[in-house]
């Protein structure tokens, strides 16, 4: 069944409907979040233009991999006929990609300022700089606490002065940029020509430490991209190298090493950064007998190298074993989510400590609404009218964020508006971090890993919170509303508000009302089954089909049938944010949840239940018991 055409633009309008009359709306000129009063908004209208921009580049660039000729397709080793196992193929190069560029930051540039970094980079790389910059607190966590990545840190504005001027993502490179980047990573500029090359990834073998030159794809499904990876080490035929083997290696090095200051996720703490925090976290890990230096006469001479594949051996490469050894240890940290947050940074050897393969595909659900809303067409937004909807969008943002702090307890979810509003003001990097301590009084992360019935609940609280705050309705794309009647719970969350909020209702347009529906990501991991999500899909295909029967029958409104088709149903596949207080996350990243689509031979980390995106005590919305927002 054909899904309905996109709401037209300004001229296509002027064609259709001429006597349709401009929409009232009077931006405001200053903004209420908190306490606090500002002139002018956190995130401008360039800005959100800029993104959609971006976000019709990604998905042009998706499109393009997806319908690579057959002459182009040969030419790429294990290149998947399968458009979405392609589609992941070319994710996992991609980060392969970044993560070599992130290095290199470091070896060449550390302390540079950010003006001498490359100002065009390959689309590839900008995809996945994007989606790390979307999980804010694992980057800045990343850039504070390893080494390697404190290049990266002085870069993460990068995106975000860019989004002004949007050509500069499909810009040519030059020459200088192209030798540039081809000296930094050792790869071609051109995302094909490098798939046509980037062939392996050097990984450590964790039982001698030797250098095993891993295929990315094999014929076997064995690749370091695949589900089944596992790779034999030549050196000492230590035969069980897999991503659990590496994360288990990973972790134990950030144990033992004097130069990572702690493990990911201890860093924050519900006071603030706490760097002594994180140290004494790995302290106390440390303590236990299986992690710590052997006893015996020769033990103070064991150096650091032979003690990391002792301990790698003693816990026998196991992700479990380990995992109840850091239990066992921290019984008595006041943390119920330590160990989550721990132990779901560590998926394999690579330095993030968020999948990024995983999140590069839910942020695809995002730009694929975008999409079908019509927002990312060109020139959509071009004329001062149609600028009301990206005026609308920064307006509730920051009504948002005022809910949020208004109620640091509380989990709240936002709506696609809203939404993209949050996600261009996070890739401002340190001015968004900077902007939520001083506004919201807390850093607002982004995680997606809440549960289906955790966030339908939450986007019902999230709808009452606002409607008793601003006087105005959440959503007016004429959803049901999800969730169960939880209106005692408000006069408890929200404090009154008596400011006007008139600019909070929306014009009569179709493309404004729309975008009101509730945000949900797939919350989606690359190595999973689908069963599951698939009959959810068929399911909705069915009623879809009724409602369209309905249509030409006379039964339905064809304009609710309309707004239906052209978004999925609220929290299908959900997904969370988590809430800071001062600078710390109170609850915080966990494992991503199931695609819609199936597409099992990939690899992107362990996986849990659908989620979908709220707000927590240190960012965006969230849901959870300790409060937030999500997208």
């Amino acid at each position: 069944m054909a899904t309905p055409n996109p709401p037209l633009s300004h001229s296509e309008r002027e064609k259709t409907l001429p006597n349709d009359p401009a929409p009232v709306y009077v931006f405001p000129e200053t903004f209420r979040i908190g306490t606090s009063t500002i002139r002018g908004p956190v995130v401008r209208v360039p800005q959100l233009k800029g993104h959609l921009a971006l976000l019709k580049a990604f998905k042009d660039l998706q499109i393009q991999i997806g319908n690579l000729d057959p002459a182009t397709a040969r030419k790429l080793s294990h290149c998947p006929n399968d458009r979405e196992r392609r589609w992941m193929w070319f994710i996992g190069l991609a980060v392969e990609r970044f993560e070599r560029w992130c290095l290199a930051l470091t070896v060449e540039n550390a302390g540079s300022p950010p003006e001498e970094t490359p100002q065009v980079l390959p689309l590839d790389v900008i995809m996945v700089f994007h989606t790390y910059l979307l999980n804010p607190l694992c980057f800045w966590e990343d850039c504070s606490r390893i080494p390697e990545l404190a290049g990266l840190g002085h870069y993460g504005g990068l995106l975000g002065r860019a989004l002004e001027t949007p050509e500069i993502f499909v810009t040519p490179p030059t020459g200088s940029e192209v030798r540039r980047w081809v000296k930094m990573t050792s790869t071609p500029f051109d995302y094909l020509e490098s798939a046509a090359v980037l062939q392996t990834r050097i990984v450590d073998c964790p039982q001698c430490s030797g250098k095993v030159e891993a295929a990315l794809m094999n014929v076997g499904g064995t690749g370091y991209l695949q589900k089944k990876f596992v790779a034999t080490c030549p050196h000492c035929s230590f035969a069980s190298i897999t991503d659990e083997s590496l994360a288990v290696r990973r972790i134990c090095d950030d144990l033992i090493s004097t130069s990572v200051s702690s493990l990911a996720g201890t860093l924050y703490t519900p006071a603030g950064v706490d760097h002594n925090h994180g140290q004494l976290i790995k302290e106390i890990i440390m303590r236990s007998p299986k992690l710590g230096r052997p006893n015996g006469k020769d033990s103070r001479a064991m150096s650091d190298f032979k003690w990391l594949l002792h301990m790698v051996a003693e816990v026998e490469y196991s992700l479990s074993r380990l995992r109840n050894i850091v239990m066992a240890s921290t019984t008595k940290v006041k943390d119920r989510n330590l160990v989550e947050r721990i132990m779901g940074a560590y998926s394999d050897d690579k330095l993030f400590s968020v999948d990024l393969r995983s999140a590069v595909l839910r942020q695809g659900s995002f730009i694929i609404k975008m999409y079908d809303l019509g927002w990312t067409k060109p020139q959509f937004f071009d004329h001062e009218e149609d600028e009301v909807a990206l005026q609308h969008s920064i307006a509730r943002y920051h009504a948002f964020l005022d809910l949020l702090a208004s109620s640091p307890g509380s989990f709240f979810v936002p709506t696609l508006d809203i939404d993209l509003a949050w996600h261009t003001h996070q890739l401002t990097a340190e001015h968004y971090k900077i902007a939520c301590m001083d506004y919201v009084g807390r850093f607002i992360d982004h995680d997606d890993s809440v549960e289906a019935s955790k966030l339908s609940s939450a986007f019902d609280i999230t709808c009452r919170a606002w409607k008793n705050r601003f006087k105005v309705e959440y959503t007016h794309c004429g959803c049901p509303l999800p969730g169960q009647t939880i209106g005692r719970k408000l006069s408890r969350l929200v404090k009154k508000y008596t400011v006007d909020t008139s600019h909070l209702v929306p014009p009569a347009r179709e493309n404004i009302i729309a975008a009101t529906h509730p945000s949900d990501h797939n919350a989606v991991t690359a190595n999973q089954e689908y069963a599951s999500t698939r009959e959810q899909w068929q399911k909705r295909n069915r009623r879809r089909a009724r409602e369209a029967q309905d249509v030409r029958m006379g039964k339905a409104d064809p304009l609710r049938a309309s707004r239906g088709f052209a978004h999925f149903p609220a929290f299908l596949v959900p997904v969370p944010i988590f809430f800071v207080h001062g600078d710390a996350p109170i609850a915080r990243r966990s494992v991503p949840a199931p695609m819609a689509n199936p597409a099992s031979d990939y690899t992107g980390g362990s996986s849990t239940s659908a989620t979908g995106a709220c707000a927590h005590g240190s960012g965006g919305s969230g849901c959870g018991d300790n409060g937030g927002g999500g997208d």
